[in-house]
């Protein structure tokens, strides 16, 4: 292709929610960090290992356990703050780096850092606000 000389019009969806095609043999809980898979791009539960890349959280449940890749589909919300489990939340993380541990769980550190966002509120001891956006492929 080469570029434009003239106006185009682009078609446009606002990002906000987003259908991921759902890996084979996989559950996926409403309210759960989702990544897709680097190597094949199907959707799974935030689990920290590598290979992984953050998407948002899953609107719905959607049962895959019996199916293969592809067969199912499950809306992702993008954007917002939302509410994961972080052990020992203190108001000194606001502001920090959340890294997911599985798919309701964040902390400041982990092995294979995969950036979920930034805490913006502590609710108690063990529940956080996180500001997804910048965070989400």
């Amino acid at each position: 292709m080469s570029a434009l000389s003239a106006d185009r019009e682009v078609k446009r969806k606002d990002g906000e929610y987003q259908l991921y095609e759902l890996y084979q043999a996989v559950t996926i809980y409403k309210g759960a960090m989702v990544c897709v898979r680097e190597s094949d791009g199907y959707l799974v539960p935030l689990s920290d290992s590598a290979g992984l890349a953050f998407v948002g959280t899953a609107l719905e449940a959607v049962d895959n356990s019996a199916g293969v890749s592809g067969e199912l589909e499950v809306r992702v919300e993008k954007k917002g703050n939302f509410q994961y489990v972080k052990a020992s939340a203190v108001q000194a993380d606001v502001g920090d780096l959340a890294y997911g541990l599985d798919d309701q769980t964040v902390a400041t550190t982990s092995t294979n850092s995969i950036e979920v966002g930034y805490i913006q509120a502590i609710i108690d001891s063990s529940t956080v606000y996180v500001r997804v956006d910048r965070a989400v492929q």
